[in-house]
């Protein structure tokens, strides 16, 4: 038996997409404000240049940049409590750092 493909109305979609829009903004504010002490090593303010940096990756679960799309608010906000915020320049410092570290270990 054929299911029966659900039809939704015009104003059921433009409530669907409100509400998709809100929450969206809802966790991109938890985004900005997690962000808004700026760099731990540097200092640098503007949002467009702050990441997450897991410090301990084994205790990472994702990328906090796909959470914000495919989890909950509740996991998002855990994620980020395991994270420090850095700026662009000095997340590529410490990975290089890191990744010296197993250089030497390698030899």
């Amino acid at each position: 038996m054929e299911k029966k493909k659900r039809t939704y109305t015009t104003e059921q979609k433009k409530k669907t997409v409100l509400r998709v829009r809100k929450y969206m903004a809802k966790k991109k504010q938890i985004l900005q404000d997690a962000k808004s002490g700026g760099c731990t090593i540097c200092g640098e303010k503007r949002l467009v240049c702050l990441d997450f940096h897991h410090p301990n990756n084994d205790k990472s679960e994702h990328h906090i940049a796909n959470m914000v799309w495919f989890c909950g608010i509740e996991k998002l906000k855990a994620e980020i409590a395991k994270c420090v915020v850095v700026c662009s320049n000095c997340h590529r410092v410490i990975h290089e750092e890191e990744n010296e570290k197993l250089r030497i270990i390698r030899c």
